[in-house]
């Protein structure tokens, strides 16, 4: 019996792009929404599906490593693809050599959108519109949680960099910088952290799309509100519901992530201030050693003076007569030499040089007073 041919396959439908654009960054607001959407009237019947997700992302750009913070409006209609609206509130460039975080204007920000384009084409294209745009906003979501792990690579960059700069005794102008950027880190961390918050407040502007399922959503995890109704556990059990769920534990993880991170940067400042304190410290030491060694090698030189009387030492008319000042600059220079070099921590040993140098200054000026000044009186 002949076999028939087997069937040949169908070419399967082109799956529909995500087709995305750059907004002007701002607050979420519900208006915005509404109108991206076109909702006539509050009609709910052939109405778009929509979601605002956090955005935290970081990519190269022409080799500089971006951090940009905001939202992203994912709108899905019922038998079209997904439509996006990228908002970057915040966009900053990383420069390697310093840590620094530069900030661009929200324009230079269109890489991202081929970026989350991207991520959004694993989303199948043959599910409901509904479960599209909870997986869409899932995986914007679980991106932005991911990209926390960045941030926390650029603390241990200047985190390395705070401790290199903190044994180097000439890297306080390098210190500044690192905590400024510091500083910078902690805005982004800041910022991204509002964003996430929001997102899990809002429920992902899921009330927008299906107002139950938001009220259902909100009572499931906020046990202060009402008890969940019949038709709100109805709501639950939509098939997208767990997508949704997921999403939004990934922005709470996300918030808890970037809390953690802004705790480590701040005791990172606090380290850095307490370096800068020790080292104002340290410096104002050495200066009051420095004058109360010229002090003492400026008063020693006038006691001898007057013991022995200055008028056959000056005015000078002889090499002898300098001579006998050459042991004072000699000690003087030395004392100074040690108060200025001397090894960091090490007050007593500091403190036994000093007392030495002083003692040798004493004993070298009365033996070339003694020897000099009878010279000079011959």
């Amino acid at each position: 019996m002949r076999t028939p041919p087997a069937p040949e396959p169908r070419p399967a439908s082109p799956r529909p792009a995500a087709v995305g654009r750059l907004l002007q960054p701002g607050r979420v607001r519900h208006e915005d929404i509404e109108a991206r959407v076109g909702r006539p009237d509050g009609a709910t019947v052939g109405r778009d599906h929509v979601r605002v997700a956090p955005l935290l992302h970081v990519s190269d750009l022409r080799g500089r490593r971006t951090v940009a913070v905001g939202h992203v409006t994912l709108v899905v209609p019922e038998d079209g693809g997904v439509a996006f609206d990228v908002a970057a509130d915040s966009l900053w460039v990383h420069d390697d050599e310093t840590g620094a975080f530069d900030e661009l204007p929200w324009e230079r920000a269109d890489h991202l959108v081929a970026e989350i384009g991207a991520l959004l084409a694993d989303v199948p294209a043959t599910a409901p519109a509904d479960q599209r745009v909870a997986a869409c906003a899932k995986t914007v979501c679980e991106s932005s949680r991911n990209a926390v792990a960045d941030l926390r690579e650029f603390r241990y960059e200047l985190e390395l960099a705070l401790a290199r700069n903190s044994l180097d005794a000439t890297g306080a102008g390098r210190q500044v910088k690192v905590v400024a950027a510091l500083l910078q880190l902690d805005i982004i961390a800041g910022r991204a952290a509002d964003q996430a918050r929001e997102a899990v407040r809002e429920g992902l502007w899921l009330y927008v799309d299906d107002d139950d399922a938001y009220h259902a959503h909100r009572s499931l995890h906020d046990p202060s509100l009402a008890s969940v109704r019949p038709s709100e556990q109805t709501s639950l059990s939509r098939p997208w519901m767990r997508v949704h769920d997921a999403a939004v534990r990934q922005c709470t993880e996300m918030g808890r992530q970037l809390e953690q991170e802004h705790l480590a940067v701040s005791s990172l400042l606090a380290a850095a201030s307490s370096i800068s304190g020790a080292r104002e410290a340290e410096a104002q030491g050495r200066f009051n050693v420095m004058v109360g060694v010229v002090s003492i090698c400026l008063g020693v030189p006038a006691l001898v003076l007057g013991l022995y009387g200055a008028d056959s030492v000056v005015p000078f008319e002889s090499w002898r007569q300098v001579w006998a000042f050459l042991p004072i600059a000699v000690v003087l220079l030395g004392s100074l030499a040690i108060a200025t070099f001397s090894p960091a921590g090490s007050p007593v040993r500091q403190g036994r040089w000093l007392v030495g140098s002083l003692v040798l200054l004493v004993l070298t000026l009365l033996v070339f007073a003694g020897l000099v000044v009878p010279a000079a009186d011959g």
